[in-house]
């Protein structure tokens, strides 16, 4: 339940370490959240709790179960039926059952948020991995049939600027997602073949744009370094990588290994 969500939140003491290292060490891969944005969201939340929406309830409970492992500075110790990872992995599975309850009819950035965390919060403290692969193509074709793949300027007029720069982030995100978990599982990637005109996220700093932004500033050439560059270039290489995994992976080929190099 939504109540349940905010009952297991921890203190925000905890929490703000913890952000903050999501923020270090994922959000320069993947692009998930705009963070501006979520630190306005994340205060405002503290100043009176009874303003938060569960979903971001759910960001925040799915990233502090993404990071604990690497804020921890002594070795985890299992104690009885309790141990930190237990904990982690029950904030993961409320948010996972929480999501699972919320209707797909109108579909918000917040639930595409959520079930990348939800993957990315999974394969961090290793739970379910033989299930990553299977939850990546879930996601990827759950996102197809939401229209992400689509050109978000199409939408013009009836989704504001931020919300097309940040689906364009997220596509971005989902298709590297099921790429790597592709190469980890050994098959063929299922975006390799995949029609889309989603173009890449623009090369841009989150602090250039906003939720009011009427229009998005020129963005920065590919050699400079923003919060966004590594996905952005992925996006030129993602062909050419799709194309060497499906040759490597093709059980009907007898490709020899100096052929691959």
């Amino acid at each position: 339940s939504d109540n349940y969500l905010f009952e297991i939140l921890p203190r925000k003491e905890i929490l703000d370490p913890l952000m903050l290292l999501y923020f270090e060490n994922f959000e320069t891969t993947f692009r998930i959240l705009h963070q501006p944005s979520f630190w306005d969201e994340y205060n405002k939340f503290w100043q009176d709790l009874e303003t938060g929406s569960p979903g971001f309830v759910a960001i925040l409970l799915l990233l502090a179960s993404m990071v604990s492992c690497l804020s921890s500075r002594e070795q985890p110790k299992y104690v009885g039926a309790f141990s930190p990872r237990e904990n982690w992995v029950s904030w993961i599975e409320a948010c996972d059952l929480w999501l699972n309850l919320q209707s797909q009819k109108h579909l918000n950035l917040a639930n595409f948020q959520i079930r990348c965390l939800i993957l990315l919060s999974k394969q961090m403290i290793m739970v379910k991995e033989k299930q990553a692969w299977t939850s990546a193509t879930s996601l990827l074709s759950f996102s197809i049939s939401a229209g992400l793949h689509r050109d978000p300027s199409l939408l013009s007029g009836r989704i504001s600027i931020f919300d097309q720069e940040m689906r364009r982030r997220l596509w971005g995100t989902i298709v590297e997602i099921e790429i790597q978990a592709s190469i980890d599982r050994g098959v063929r990637p299922f975006s390799t073949d995949l029609p889309f005109d989603c173009p890449p996220p623009s090369n841009l700093d989150d602090v250039e744009f906003s939720i009011t932004s009427e229009q998005l500033p020129k963005e920065e050439s590919s050699i400079s370094f923003t919060g966004t560059p590594f996905l952005s270039n992925l996006h030129r290489s993602r062909s050419y990588r799709t194309a060497l995994i499906s040759i490597i992976n093709n059980p009907m080929s007898d490709l020899q290994y100096e052929e691959v190099l």
